[in-house]
């Protein structure tokens, strides 16, 4: 509910990891996971100084992942936070396609790594990444598989609606 944008749900989420992070600041899941919720609040807040502070501790924090490189849950959160964070001022969607592409590979490699939805979701964004970053034939070689691979109609519609 905190990643829809449920101000509350950010607001407790952000109390419960901040309290697991302070008990253990080396646990590497409660670093990720509260830098995750201190970028959420700074989203939510708007534009001004703290904002920016949140964004950047949290995106500090999320960096937690370089000491887990393997943990699915890791990159799948790592990526979504970088993916939302805003790139003019960030400078985070490389980050963000680094990580879509360690998923895609995951589940390519062992398609029991994640669920099936949560893998097109991940080739639309990525190929979304990739259009925000120029990269408009990766982008479409990625939406390309995404069709060859899925069934489901909106993202057919999706594409559609972007001119793909």
């Amino acid at each position: 509910m905190a990643l829809a944008g449920y101000r509350e749900a950010t607001r407790a989420a952000l109390r419960l990891w901040e309290e697991i992070y302070q008990g253990d600041p080396q646990d590497t899941i409660a670093q990720a996971y509260y830098g995750g919720c201190l970028t959420l609040e700074a989203r939510n807040a708007g534009v001004n100084d703290m904002t920016f502070r949140n964004t950047a501790e949290g995106l500090k924090l999320v960096r937690a992942v370089e000491r887990e490189a393997g943990n699915l849950r890791l990159r799948y959160l790592r990526a979504y936070l970088t993916y939302n964070a805003p790139d003019d001022t960030f400078r985070m969607n490389e980050q963000a396609i680094e990580d879509f592409v360690y998923l895609k590979q995951t589940y390519e490699e062992d398609n029991y790594s994640f669920d099936t939805e949560l893998y097109h979701q991940i080739l639309y964004d990525l190929g979304l990444a990739y259009m925000r970053a120029n990269e408009l034939e990766q982008a479409k070689e990625v939406w390309s598989q995404l069709l060859q691979v899925c069934e489901d109609p909106k993202y057919k519609e999706l594409l559609e609606e972007k001119g793909q």
